[in-house]
């Protein structure tokens, strides 16, 4: 298995790279069954697929072998290694050196290219991440830039205001950088490089308070375009945005669209790109709507019948499914549950 999964690492096709690592992280999950060899030809199948964070993972783990940097120790397996390493890495401007895997290496190329991009890319593929890498370069060489970063809801501009916060907390102290998550005025008309993280909503206020230019704009979740009336309002801050700055960078990132180029006009500036490249195994679980008889026996020794609310949660558990009901009755609700 282990030999038929470093040829399928090769692959292009998102499926034959799906098969390889279930079956490279089976051997080094499962490591009271698997010998050293076998670990260490996983983690060369890992290698392959340019999936160094897993490698880093098993490491921290004690998932790897004790010889687990034995087969790098030969002549084609360390030519092997180096390879894979020049063509993943992405060289900072402070000299720090960023391991990436294929789609965030190609993603990264365009970024420094296209004016206007649409990228599509599994999730867990490591986008958001990259992004942020190349927003921290590009606020250190451009000292008076100014990035709109939209986000669909409340919870997500926490998570993202709080990586940023955190990578440049060192300037956020020396007052070099603004890094905010409400339109405020004041920050428009500073020299100072500003990232703001907002929804389109506040995008919408902080358009209508003070216009400004903006060199950068990202938006994350660029299929929630589609949605009714949050999805209009998104393309009208867009509309303004790119009206007020023509020549602004503006990046659409979605989580497996089908059609990305649809977002932006076929041009030399501009790119779109569907990724399929595989970095971590997805498993779905499938929840259904499920109307439940329940039987139940009064003092008197009658039977009252009784109809259990509308919610069954199916979820494998090794022993069949688990189903979870929600019962109204007298304007109570409570859960019951069983094995089915």
């Amino acid at each position: 298995m282990l030999k038929c999964a470093s040829f399928l690492a090769h692959s292009k096709k998102s499926q034959m790279q799906d098969m390889a690592l279930r079956i490279a992280q089976f051997c080094l999950q499962n490591k009271d069954v698997t010998t050293d060899t076998q670990k260490n030809s996983a983690q060369f199948v890992l290698n392959v697929l340019a999936n160094r964070r897993a490698i880093t993972l098993a490491k921290d783990k004690n998932l790897l072998g004790e010889k687990s940097e034995e087969w790098q120790k030969t002549f084609l397996g360390n030519l092997n290694w180096i390879k894979q390493e020049v063509e993943h890495s992405v060289w900072l401007k402070n000299g720090a050196r960023l391991n990436v895997n294929v789609f965030q290496r190609s993603f990264w190329e365009a970024l420094n290219t296209y004016r206007t991009l649409s990228v599509s890319a599994p999730t867990s593929a490591g986008k958001s991440h990259l992004i942020k890498q190349w927003i921290l370069e590009l606020v250190a060489e451009q000292p008076g830039c100014s990035i709109v970063y939209v986000v669909p809801t409340r919870a997500l501009i926490a998570e993202v205001e709080a990586d940023f916060q955190s990578a440049l907390s060192e300037e956020i102290k020396a007052s070099k950088v603004n890094v905010t998550s409400f339109p405020f005025i004041r920050f428009t008309d500073d020299a100072k490089p500003c990232i703001f993280i907002l929804t389109q909503e506040r995008l919408q206020l902080l358009l209508q308070r003070a216009p400004r230019k903006t060199d950068v704009l990202i938006v994350d979740e660029a299929y929630k375009l589609a949605d009714d009336d949050r999805g209009i309002l998104l393309q009208h801050v867009i509309e303004r945005v790119t009206l007020i700055n023509p020549a602004v960078k503006t990046v659409y990132i979605s989580p497996l669209a089908s059609n990305p180029e649809v977002l932006i006009d076929e041009s030399e500036d501009n790119y779109s790109e569907r990724y399929e490249d595989v970095t971590v195994n997805q498993n779905l679980i499938c929840a259904m709507f499920v109307i439940v008889v329940r039987v139940e026996i009064d003092r008197t020794g009658r039977e009252a019948l009784g109809q259990c609310g509308r919610i069954g949660l199916f979820v494998s558990h090794g022993f069949g499914p688990f189903l979870t009901a929600v019962e109204r009755k007298n304007h109570q609700s409570s859960q019951t549950g069983g094995r089915v």
